[in-house]
């Protein structure tokens, strides 16, 4: 059964049976998202592979980039793409433009990760680069024709990540004492 963000899911964290079954359903929920993804490469994909593979054959590197949680995603894009022996490296975009510009050289490509494809900071760095003619991908889930500053490739996955779950994990039961113990300090 496919688990919707209309459907939180609640976990009560140190029953066997039901840590194994919300198990169960999480990874079966990643594996749906995972297949409807799949369902949406198209050429883009394939343009994207041989930017990525011209980059490293000119000598350049691919530089992943994203704020909040795409960066974390992108960071493990960028040390998958590095172990199978394309040099890649992770520029935080707030960093970019407080003197980590350096890190990006004309021979580089970006791959821009923005989960609504409007995070400032990534536009920015994409429009930084676009300038000086640096190819840029684009990833995410927004609207791919504005994601980044208008890449030279866009690839948007909606139907992927509509069905997301929404996991309402109970909270330990002296977490409230905590934080009214701390609004009482303030």
């Amino acid at each position: 059964q496919a688990m919707t963000t209309h459907e939180p899911v609640e976990v009560n964290a140190g029953d066997p049976a039901g840590d194994r079954d919300f198990g169960v359903r999480v990874m079966r929920a990643e594996a749906e998202a995972v297949l409807r993804a799949s369902d949406l490469l198209d050429d883009r994909f394939e343009r994207a592979v041989g930017l990525v593979v011209e980059t490293a054959r000119q000598g350049g590197s691919l530089v992943v980039s994203g704020m909040g949680k795409s960066g974390l995603i992108g960071a493990k894009i960028s040390a998958t793409i590095s172990s199978v022996g394309v040099p890649s490296h992770v520029v935080h975009p707030a960093e970019a433009v407080h003197g980590d510009l350096g890190r990006i050289t004309k021979k580089d490509c970006l791959l821009a990760l923005s989960y609504s494809g409007t995070t400032a900071e990534v536009v920015a760095l994409a429009s930084i680069v676009r300038q000086d003619g640096l190819p840029v991908i684009s990833i995410t889930r927004g609207d791919a024709d504005a994601a980044a500053a208008h890449p030279d490739l866009a690839a948007a996955f909606a139907g992927a990540v509509d069905n997301r779950v929404d996991f309402r994990l109970r909270r330990p039961a002296h977490f409230n004492k905590v934080r009214q113990r701390n609004a009482c300090n303030r």
